[in-house]
């Protein structure tokens, strides 16, 4: 799932942008240039957690040496 598809999810089920950022604990404008992608690069794992969501690091081999 993408950030915005799960704040897109969020709104859907607190009614709103500020039902979603209220149910968070977050700013209003902070969740909407977090959906944006304003913010993409500058969300730390305590507003993630406030999001419902942890950061998973995924690695693969991309070619033999």
């Amino acid at each position: 799932m993408t950030l915005t598809k799960h704040i897109d999810w969020l709104v859907k089920t607190h009614g709103s942008m500020r039902g979603a950022a209220t149910a968070c604990g977050v700013d209003v404008s902070t969740l909407s240039r977090l959906r944006s992608g304003e913010r993409g690069d500058q969300i730390g794992d305590d507003l993630l957690a406030r999001l419902g969501l942890e950061r998973v690091v995924t690695l693969r081999r991309v070619k033999s040496r």
